[in-house]
């Protein structure tokens, strides 16, 4: 994601409260390097509206066990991400695992969410993993 990033016309921010306050943020989905999802948290420039710059990572990158549309939640502020997550319906959470020497949230994301919310980027996502997109096309 080197490029700008702007934002849609036709495009809300969410809520996202956190210990630090509250942030109106956009959802922008990718892949890391192995095709896993990648999520994350985008705000407003400061000196440019239209455009976005990286709050967060909403997941991190790990390789094997995960079936696509699964992620593992960074643990930096973990539970405001997954409240996050549940309150908009972005998808749930199936379990913690343990990897390295933490333990980390599993979830299972509604690709159909991800789509409305970021259409492109689900779509990205969803041709490089050979899944069909007619099935989560943004309505």
């Amino acid at each position: 994601m080197g490029q700008d990033i702007c934002i849609r016309k036709d495009e809300k921010p969410l809520g996202y409260d956190w210990e630090c306050g509250h942030e109106e943020l956009y959802v922008r989905v990718n892949m890391y390097y192995n095709g896993s999802l990648y999520i994350g948290l985008w705000q407003k420039q400061e000196e440019c509206e239209e455009k976005l710059e990286l709050f967060g990572d909403l997941t991190i990158g790990v390789m094997g066990f995960l079936r696509p549309g699964q992620a593992i939640i960074s643990d930096c502020g973990a539970k405001a991400k997954v409240a996050f997550i549940e309150k908009y319906k972005l998808g749930k959470v199936v379990g913690k695992r343990k990897i390295n020497y933490g333990s980390y949230y599993v979830a299972e994301f509604n690709l159909a969410r991800l789509a409305q919310l970021d259409p492109e980027g689900t779509e990205r996502y969803l041709l490089e993993n050979g899944l069909d997109q007619k099935e989560f096309k943004a309505n």
